[in-house]
């Protein structure tokens, strides 16, 4: 399962696309935080078994990958 949204750094200020894989319930294998990706500040995290990606975004919104 596969989860994107773009979030804004509290840091830096700058939007950037955040992505979460893998199998997401209550209590999941390991916390994994996003980083972003201009400034590399904390951002969201979950706790999930799989993989969190960040990705800055060009003009129009879309991710950088």
């Amino acid at each position: 399962m596969t989860k994107g949204s773009i979030v804004k750094c509290d840091k830096c200020g700058k939007d950037y696309y955040y992505e979460s894989t893998g199998n997401q319930w209550p209590g999941g294998k390991d916390r994994e935080t996003a980083y972003c990706p201009y400034c590399k500040a904390a951002g969201p995290s979950e706790f999930i078994s799989g993989f969190i990606y960040t990705y800055k975004i060009d003009d129009k919104g879309n991710p950088i990958r």
